[in-house]
């Protein structure tokens, strides 16, 4: 059944209706492009209209790790197709469902709160956390939509949710070893050390993903160190003076090259926009006014498995003391959901998928209320697992037809055009003229920033221009596209493929 809804996720998605002219992703998959055809590995460019129509091929405002893979699986693929361009979300959500899978196990047996409620043998509830956890975080609308999204969102999600993991797991290994004051044994000096190398390798990937985002693991282990573990000297299971320094030379490698190759646009953008402009923008008022929109999207977002969430905690809040909440088997992951919430509600600015990194841990709680709490109402792994393919696919069916992008039709428009004028003109010259914001350069395989002049539409032996540019008598119209999005004005237009005249082989 997780199979099976795993399937359906990716079918849905990777079939269903294009939505790559939508939530910047054409500006995402242009970085990806200058990459790989003009090697601008440090600060890619775009060659996106500005909002006054001026193409001017800005530098990306996120730092590249996206980027970076996505330019490796097209070099590997060969293609530059819209699966490819997604490549690197579909990657980190494979990377986020196997930690999901992991950690359902691992958070089961990592304490021993006493036997497990109902009738649930533990090695059982072992094995079906490892199903039952990662169809709960595939199964939600948010999954659905950013396992396939050319954004920067699942990739930091996967760091994130490995530097979670990895922080949890070495800090217990630490406790324990710890608890009666002997030495530590090899075997748990080992176990400590390779765990703290993937915590700080995943804060440096989430920092070359996204930036700032990637404090929250720190702020996890110093909070975790004092309520889950009760010492605040639990902070060294991390292994700090080493992975800081690591750290800081990986990200400020990268922040100093970006800023020789544009200080101005780096103080402007990374600097003030990124990080002063977020967190003050709009004053108090703004902040306080939006304080309520994270907790009312992760419940809408992560339905129905939210619901499950309020219930795991409430179930717990009634065994446990409230200080001893983060004490219990499944404390690490209701400590990193409530921490996600309110470090990203610190931007005055809020977003729906500022929420990604929660739900993965999200899922562990309500999969424990699933086959754990609700066992003695006859739930267990089978039903639970199919009550998340029968979730994914009536998302599935939304996706399909009720969403915007099989609604409008703008995303599977610009795939097939481009498709259609690839078999047209191969290899050869291709000019644009006022194509709009929309991925069809980068799903050419080229990139043009700005109008063409004079010379190049000389040299060119075909023109894609608005169906109703005045191109002249020796332009000969050959394809015309359905409606694309953002052709002009931002106002979804067709474009017109011209072969040029007097350029036609003997």
């Amino acid at each position: 059944m997780l199979g099976l809804t795993l399937g359906t996720v990716l079918a849905v998605r990777v079939g269903g209706p294009s939505d790559l002219y939508d939530n910047d992703q054409p500006k995402t998959v242009a970085y990806t492009a200058d990459i790989v055809l003009h090697d601008r590995w440090v600060l890619p460019r775009d060659h996106m209209p500005s909002k006054d129509d001026v193409h001017d091929g800005r530098p990306a405002t996120k730092p590249p790790m996206y980027n970076w893979i996505g330019a490796a699986a097209v070099g590997l693929t060969g293609r530059g197709d819209e699966w490819v361009l997604k490549l690197p979300s579909m990657l980190g959500g494979m990377v986020t469902l196997g930690v999901c899978s992991g950690m359902g196990v691992y958070l089961i047996r990592r304490r021993d709160d006493g036997p497990l409620p109902g009738d649930v043998i533990a090695g059982d509830c072992k094995a079906a956390m490892a199903t039952v956890a990662p169809a709960c975080w595939l199964s939600c609308y948010a999954t659905m939509k950013l396992i396939y999204t050319a954004r920067p969102d699942m990739v930091l999600t996967g760091f994130m949710i490995g530097a979670w993991a990895a922080g949890t797991v070495a800090m217990d290994r630490w406790t324990k070893a710890t608890a009666g004051g002997g030495p530590e044994s090899g075997g748990k000096r080992r176990g400590t050390f390779i765990a703290s190398v993937v915590f700080w390798l995943c804060v440096a990937g989430a920092a070359l993903t996204k930036g700032i985002p990637a404090l929250l693991p720190l702020v996890y282990v110093a909070v975790s160190a004092k309520l889950v573990h009760g010492r605040w000297r639990a902070v060294n299971a991390v292994q700090w003076w080493g992975g800081v320094p690591v750290a800081v030379l990986l990200v400020g490698g990268w922040l100093w090259a970006a800023y020789r190759v544009e200080p101005g646009h780096f103080m402007d953008v990374f600097v003030m926009r990124e990080v002063v402009d977020r967190a003050g923008e709009g004053g108090m008022g703004q902040w306080f006014g939006t304080l309520w929109r994270l907790p009312a999207w992760f419940m809408a977002r992560f339905a129905p498995w939210s619901v499950l969430v309020v219930l795991m905690l409430l179930h717990v809040g009634r065994h446990v003391r409230a200080q001893r909440w983060f004490r219990h088997r499944l404390g690490p992951g209701g400590l990193w959901v409530l921490l996600v919430i309110g470090f990203m509600s610190l931007s005055s600015g809020k977003r729906a998928d500022y929420l990604a990194p929660a739900y993965p841990a999200a899922a562990t709680l309500a999969g424990y209320w699933l086959i754990v709490v609700a066992a003695k109402h006859g739930m267990n792994a089978f039903r639970a697992t199919l009550l998340a393919m029968l979730v994914a696919t009536g998302l599935g069916v939304y996706q399909m037809r009720g969403s915007s992008a099989a609604k409008s039709g703008l995303g599977t428009a610009v795939v097939r055009f481009a498709k259609e004028v690839r078999r047209e003109v191969g290899g050869e010259s291709v000019v644009f003229e006022r194509t709009g914001y929309n991925p069809l350069q980068t799903l050419l395989g080229r990139m043009q920033p700005g109008e063409p002049t004079a010379e190049m539409v000389a040299g060119a032996r075909w023109l894609i221009a608005p169906s109703d540019t005045a191109v002249g008598d020796e332009a000969e119209p050959v394809l015309e596209s359905r409606l694309i999005s953002e052709v002009l004005g931002g106002e979804a237009g067709r474009l017109t493929l011209y072969r040029l005249g007097g350029r036609e082989d003997p």
